[in-house]
């Protein structure tokens, strides 16, 4: 780990972003009148994108958005904790970061730890983070387990009424809830109408 005051007298600092999407980010600039920004491209075949900065950039980044409270850009492992407690940032290890997400979106038989954190999730950014890398995944034939399609359009639909603290609650695996075809259809037409989403998305896209 290295010391927060030799990152600072660093010529530059480098932000990641592991996401598939791009990311616009301020930059700082000395004259209000002149505004500066880039665009941090996503993840190409494995690798980040990726885009150098100053430390008085990364302040004002984290001063302006909320890109590094939520996990949508972040910095190099060895640096990542000293960095994170200068811009006070203390629960940095709750961050939902891509790699994470990822693993939560793949696996067909996910926890009720793994659940609780989507559940957990209280910013639209994220959710829509989540919500995004499942509609890939279903786009492009991957099995996805339905019960975290239905927590994930929950949390999603509660974020965007404006509720803050979920009221979600997860059944234990040894206390199973019988289904009924009302809801395994309503289930069905959920994914059908996301792949719809996706569809349409595409085409306007073409």
């Amino acid at each position: 780990m290295n010391n927060i005051e030799e990152i600072k007298k660093q010529e530059y600092i480098r932000l990641y972003n592991h996401g598939a999407g791009a990311v616009s980010i301020p930059l700082y600039s000395p004259q209000r009148s002149e505004s500066r920004g880039c665009i941090v491209e996503g993840e190409k075949k494995g690798e980040p994108g990726y885009t150098d900065v100053t430390w008085r950039d990364i302040e004002y980044i984290n001063h302006t958005t909320s890109a590094f409270k939520t996990g949508m850009l972040c910095f190099a492992k060895e640096d990542e904790e000293v960095i994170y407690k200068e811009l006070r940032i203390f629960n940095w290890k709750d961050i939902l970061f891509e790699e994470e997400i990822e693993d939560i979106i793949s696996d067909l038989y996910p926890t009720m730890e793994k659940l609780q954190r989507i559940i957990g999730i209280k910013d639209i950014r994220t959710i829509e983070r989540v919500r995004g890398r499942m509609l890939y995944r279903i786009n492009n034939g991957f099995d996805i387990s339905n019960k975290l399609i239905e927590v994930v359009n929950a949390r999603f639909k509660e974020i965007s009424n404006g509720k803050k603290n979920s009221d979600i609650l997860l059944v234990p695996k040894g206390n199973p809830v019988e289904k009924s075809e009302k809801d395994v259809e309503k289930l069905q037409d959920e994914v059908a109408a996301l792949k719809a989403m996706v569809t349409e998305l595409v085409k306007a896209k073409e």
